[in-house]
């Protein structure tokens, strides 16, 4: 019989109020049949709760609390579960998971900063604290121009072309687009970090269809030839990289029928995602830049409902991916090294030299690959902590893991987030 001691969520919570910064009150505990929520300290002046039962008693206590104008925090951690929950009492209540034990994680640092910042009033420290925690906030906004656009684009083309063809072509266009600003944020473009908004200048200033001249020819001409094979026009776009994924050949819509879009909507289109969305390769950044992971976000928000539902499409949240492949990992590699695989679990954290050559013989398959987020996290994993080490990278990417979706839009978007 396990006699081993139940974990006590509060003062689990209690040491975590601690690590951000905060003042509990004590180490709580729960008192007879008493409800498993209670005060627990104070963050920069704000009320602090805590709550030992399921994840969405954590979300209704800071909505019940939101009505009645209490303004604070609420930390959840139920007995069982490997996740801590966090929600601030501010409307729309937008609660955050991170794993437990993992007080670095992304929200939790950010929420830190917050609290390091200069005094403000409460309701304003309640404000900066649910942005913190929001850490989708900007992959939400760029979502929502990215929807609309591609609804303006299926009501502006010609309507004798099936609208399942307009939403796919015009999706692609603006995934083309997105792509490259991350692309041309890292100076992959020329070397210019505003390579797409010069390009479209010119074009408005010479009267010429961007989809003729830049897209076509940076997308078919540039983006998806060796640097040898290009013509006098593609070469003078400059040093620009071959990316010999399928996001940049021509997709059997565009083989077809062609379609145009008039000037206007692609000025609309480069204004909201070339000057107004800014974009990062660091998944961990916590200034509101959007990361690559938006891509696979937006697969699934412009699928249709009955299409998404149909084919099991749904988003699955880093943190969720870095758990499920960390336990396939050890539970796969402890009996091929003689290892525990709780040890083993550690150690992936820093692995050692026999570790580190035991992670390249592995290869993953993914079998409903999607937008690649667990090829990414398994990426992540069998490389290891530390600087990217790009021989390493491109071995694993290349040799190691081996994706396959029915969706093609998702395999090209699964390929690009491993380009990035």
């Amino acid at each position: 019989m396990d006699s081993s001691p139940t974990p006590d969520p509060f003062a689990e919570l209690a040491a975590l109020l601690h690590q951000l910064g905060g003042q509990p009150f004590a180490i709580p505990f729960q008192v007879g049949n008493a409800p498993p929520v209670m005060a627990l300290g104070t963050l920069a002046g704000l009320a602090v709760w805590a709550s030992a039962g399921p994840p969405q008693q954590t979300v209704q206590v800071a909505r019940r609390l939101a009505r009645r104008g209490r303004l604070g925090l609420v930390l959840g951690a139920e007995v069982g579960s490997n996740q801590w929950l966090a929600a601030m009492s501010v409307i729309p209540v937008r609660p955050v998971s991170v794993l437990r034990g993992d007080a670095s994680a992304l929200p939790l640092r950010r929420l830190a900063r917050a609290v390091r910042s200069a005094p403000v009033t409460p309701l304003e420290q309640a404000v900066a604290f649910a942005e913190a925690l929001d850490v989708d906030a900007a992959g939400r906004k760029t979502f929502r121009l990215l929807h609309r656009l591609v609804g303006r684009a299926v009501e502006m083309l010609p309507r004798s072309i099936p609208a399942d063809d307009r939403h796919g072509w015009a999706l692609m266009q603006l995934t083309r687009l997105l792509f490259l600003r991350f692309v041309e944020a890292e100076g992959w473009l020329d070397g210019n970090v505003r390579f797409l908004a010069t390009a479209f200048d010119r074009c408005l200033i010479a009267h010429r269809d961007p989809t003729r001249d830049p897209l076509h020819p940076l997308f078919f001409g540039t983006l998806n030839r060796p640097c040898d094979q290009r013509s006098r026009l593609a070469r003078a776009f400059g040093a620009i990289p071959f990316l010999n994924g399928g996001l940049f050949e021509p997709h059997p819509i565009e083989r077809r029928v062609a379609m145009h879009l008039p000037v206007a909507y692609w000025r609309e289109a480069f204004e909201a995602l070339v000057e107004r969305v800014e974009v990062t390769l660091d998944g961990e950044a916590d200034d509101g830049r959007v990361a690559p992971e938006l891509l696979g976000r937006v697969f699934e928000g412009v699928m249709h409902p009955t299409e998404r539902r149909e084919q099991g499409t749904f988003f699955t949240p880093p943190a969720l991916v870095d758990a499920m492949v960390r336990e396939a990992l050890t539970s796969h590699l402890a009996p091929r090294i003689g290892r525990g695989e709780a040890e083993l679990a550690r150690a992936l954290d820093e692995p050692d030299p026999l570790l580190r050559r035991t992670l390249l013989d592995v290869t993953v398959l993914d079998p409903a690959a999607g937008s690649g987020a667990f090829l990414v996290g398994a990426l992540a994993l069998l490389h290891g902590p530390g600087r990217r080490e790009v021989r390493r990278v491109r071995f694993l990417v290349t040799r190691r893991l081996f994706g396959v979706d029915r969706h093609p839009d998702a395999v090209r978007l699964c390929e690009l987030r491993l380009w990035l």
